[in-house]
Formats: C-alpha cells, sequence, structure tokens
C-alpha cells in the first residue's frame, strides 16, 4: 500500500512543497534534496518560486529579512528538513510570527496557509 514509502511530509494540499537552497555546499545539496524528493517535495532552482529556502544558520536572519514582507517565500535554517522528518510534519517557523501586529503589510487580509 502506499504507507510502505516514507512518510510524504513536504506535500500539503495535494502539491509539493517547493525548496530553494542559498550558501550551502554540494554536499549539502545532494543530501538534502535526496530527502526532500524522498518525502514528496521538490527542489526548484528560482529562490522567488520556493515555499522555503534552506539557508546555513548564519545567514538565515540574512534570508529571513530579505524575504519578511513576502506572503509566499520564507527561509529556514538547513536543520528544517530533519526537524520536518522528526516532527512527521512540515510546519514553517515563520508562520508563528505572521500577524503580530504591525509587522506584515497584509494584516487586513485573511492569512490563507
Amino acid at each position: 500500500g502506499e504507507s510502505d514509502g516514507p512518510a510524504q511530509i513536504f506535500v500539503q494540499d495535494e502539491r509539493p512543497v517547493k525548496f530553494s537552497f542559498k550558501q550551502l555546499t554540494e554536499g549539502q545539496v545532494e543530501e538534502l534534496t535526496r530527502t526532500i524528493e524522498r518525502h514528496g517535495g521538490v527542489i526548484c532552482e528560482n529562490e522567488w518560486d520556493a515555499d522555503t529556502v534552506l539557508t546555513p544558520m548564519s545567514h538565515l536572519d540574512l534570508y529571513r529579512s530579505k524575504y519578511q514582507f513576502n506572503t509566499t517565500v520564507h527561509a529556514e535554517g538547513i536543520n528544517f528538513v530533519k526537524l520536518c522528518i522528526q516532527r512527521g510534519r512540515y510546519v514553517p517557523t515563520t508562520l508563528r510570527t505572521t500577524g503580530m501586529p504591525g509587522r506584515a503589510p497584509f494584516s487586513n487580509r485573511p492569512y490563507v496557509t
């Protein structure tokens, strides 16, 4: 049956979650690509097409601020993929901080996850 394979963690609303990589080594990219695809996600070249951009922890604040006002793209540290697999679900960290008063320019509009 379908439960034989790895959990399809990186699938939301029947569509694969899209990941992009920034500032990672080739080895990290290869390992993450395998893991993400095994769990139902896809890799896209263009960061602006991605749901989640994975970056080293040292660059995380930089990319978080870069995508701060973008409603579709957000940055996560390189350990995010492992965390999702441990939890058994895809839970972007930044979704917890959206909706803070005065942060998002789109706060008057219902937030669709």
